[in-house]
């Protein structure tokens, strides 16, 4: 013992130290609610390849559960383990998440993955989960309409309230939910969607590979092109000129 200290306050000092050793220290938690592969999804993809990166860069920092949305009629085995999940054909389903999140004082997030048809089946289902949640969550819009009619305007306007932060793809995203929407620009945050990095690969070889080394041709990459648009093209280019895929 030193003789400088007095006997209560070491044992005081062993008592810090011991409790020290035996406390266990939680990483914050994140929550992703999204579809997840083997789902054949493009935003189940991307949320994967999000984790991914968040990861390899902050693995140290907190610890991500994912929660996968399904439908009634889905079923997935998922590679990680799933402590969560939203049926999203079952309004109940929202509530009871919610509940669950609001339980785990690990929990400090919650983000989410929001594409319009993932919430069809249940009217109010998201609005139900989003008014029960005591956690703060961050909700990434997939597609933003631009010019609503006053439902899908006001169904809009409740999610960003009731959201920390709404996070979009493009630039135009996010005036579309400033300007028609009347969201605030300080709650949107522009995240470019990014994509996998591929080897270049040379143009002949893969108009070869295509059949059309011998054909001109023009790519676009809109995947909904408007009838009249495809009459004209139709009218005016030569048949042998033209390839439509529909």
């Amino acid at each position: 013992m030193n003789k400088n200290i007095h006997p209560d306050v070491e044992e005081k000092i062993k008592r810090r130290s011991q409790n020290k050793k035996n406390t266990i220290y939680y990483k914050p938690e994140i929550v992703f609610i999204s579809t997840f592969p083997p789902k054949v999804c493009g935003i189940a993809t991307y949320c994967e390849d999000l984790i991914r990166s968040l990861q390899l860069k902050f693995k140290e920092s907190f610890k991500i559960i994912i929660c996968p949305m399904e439908t009634g009629d889905e079923s997935y085995q998922y590679t990680e383990k799933v402590e969560y999940r939203l049926n999203t054909s079952d309004a109940v389903s929202y509530l009871e998440l919610a509940d669950r999140i609001n339980k785990n004082d690990n929990i400090q997030l919650v983000m989410l993955q929001h594409e319009f048809g993932f919430f069809n089946e249940t009217k109010n289902g998201l609005s139900l989960f989003l008014q029960h949640l005591e956690k703060e969550i961050i909700i990434t819009f997939h597609t933003v309409l631009p010019k609503p009619d006053q439902e899908l305007k006001e169904k809009v306007q409740k999610i960003s309230n009731l959201s920390k932060s709404i996070i979009v793809m493009t630039g135009i995203s996010a005036d579309i939910l400033s300007n028609d929407y009347d969201i605030p620009n300080d709650k949107i945050t522009v995240i470019p969607h990014g994509t996998h990095l591929l080897p270049f690969i040379d143009k002949t070889s893969l108009r070869t590979k295509y059949g059309f080394k011998d054909k001109k041709f023009f790519p676009h990459s809109v995947y909904w092109v408007p009838e009249k648009i495809l009459k004209q093209l139709w009218k005016h280019c030569p048949k042998s000129f033209l390839r439509i895929r529909m």
